[in-house]
């Protein structure tokens, strides 16, 4: 998918994406990508991200368990409608990449391979999956030490793609490791 990347969460601003998606194919007239909330979808800006020239329209899946998506406090968005808004931008023949991840506070085998199931319902030309990172200053951070899962001051940014980082109880870092590399195979 060669596409002008643009990082901006669109359609965020209503009116400006209106105007963006008119301008955009008249004035530059290049595909690009973009990332996108889900609770932002509706018919009108699937169309409008068409027209526009959207190559590769992705989003923050995160988890297939609501209950983890809840818990990182994520815009309430179900798995139904989840899938619901997947066909909608299949319908338009857009791209779909989503952004996954694995290792999170709590999470099961059974929550990992959840998110495995409702990528494969959501059907992305492109999946993207990381290990969970706490950043500092985030309520998930707090919530991973506050469980004894995370140590304050811990280096995350030498191995965000190499392993998890939480010390979990439900399950080891080999089972985490696994469903990563073999996320896409599964």
């Amino acid at each position: 998918h060669d596409a002008l990347p643009i990082y901006d969460i669109l359609p965020l601003r209503r009116s400006w994406f209106t105007e963006f998606s008119q301008r955009f194919p008249a004035e530059v007239g290049l595909p690009f990508q973009c990332n996108v909330l889900l609770s932002l979808l509706n018919d009108r800006s699937a169309r409008e991200l068409k027209e526009a020239g959207c190559g590769l329209l992705i989003f923050g899946l995160e988890s297939g368990s609501e209950r983890m998506r809840e818990l990182m406090k994520r815009p309430p968005v179900t798995n139904d409608e989840i899938i619901r808004l997947s066909k909608l931008l299949h319908t338009y023949q857009l791209h779909i990449g989503t952004y996954n991840m694995v290792g999170l506070p709590t999470e099961t085998t059974e929550e990992m391979l959840e998110t495995i199931k409702l990528n494969a319902a959501v059907r992305p030309d492109k999946m993207n999956v990381f290990f969970f990172q706490p950043y500092p200053n985030t309520d998930i951070h707090r919530l991973a030490v506050e469980m004894g899962l995370f140590e304050p001051g811990r280096d995350l940014y030498s191995n965000w793609k190499t392993g998890p980082v939480l010390e979990e109880s439900k399950v080891t870092h080999e089972q985490i490791a696994f469903v990563a590399r073999f996320f896409k195979l599964l």
